[in-house]
């Protein structure tokens, strides 16, 4: 209840404050400044919106810092979830994306090539979440080629968090996911 309460208070004062202040500057006669608080207020909507709602870029620096190598030309996102960080800092973040033959092949070899990636078995542990199954939910486990976890990944040992790289049969799908707890 009280984080709800919170919440609001955050989410509507803003919204309030800059309607009032709008209005009072109209009554007082000055148009053209009035309208900074509805733009203020949309710059800030947007802030919050892209802190629940990352747009590709976030997935994009996250696929380049878990794996070390540069965003593919041919990659597009195509299915993606995240949670909002919590107080310290956790959240879980998963993107589908499709790429090329010839890049799905080479970011496979590099993947194998990379001693920080450890191929999963089936008794390798896994870290779920609901981030993880709502991208991965049309996926069965014969999609899977190869699934590493980056249990040596500089990345793992900076952020703390569970580190899991997918390769799907279709040769042009791969999955990211990190999650920290």
């Amino acid at each position: 209840m009280e984080l709800t309460l919170i919440f609001g208070l955050v989410a509507l004062a803003p919204l309030i404050i800059c309607t009032l202040l709008y209005v009072w500057f109209r009554k007082k006669g000055w148009s053209r400044t009035a309208w900074l608080f509805p733009v203020l207020l949309l710059a800030y909507s947007y802030l919050w919106y892209d802190a629940f709602y990352p747009s590709n870029t976030f997935y994009e620096k996250e696929f380049i810092e878990i794996t070390r190598i540069p965003w593919p030309i041919s990659a597009r996102i195509v299915n993606k979830a995240s949670t909002y960080p919590d107080i310290h800092g956790d959240y879980s973040s998963c993107a589908s994306l499709t790429v090329s033959r010839s890049d799905f092949n080479s970011l496979l070899d590099k993947v194998k090539k990379d001693s920080s990636f450890s191929l999963m078995d089936d008794k390798s542990l896994f870290i779920g979440s609901n981030t993880f199954h709502s991208v991965t939910k049309s996926f069965v486990a014969s999609d899977y080629l190869y699934k590493f976890h980056g249990a040596k990944s500089p990345y793992m040992e900076k952020s703390g968090a569970y580190i899991l790289m997918a390769f799907l049969t279709d040769y042009k799908t791969i999955i990211i996911y990190r999650t920290s707890s």
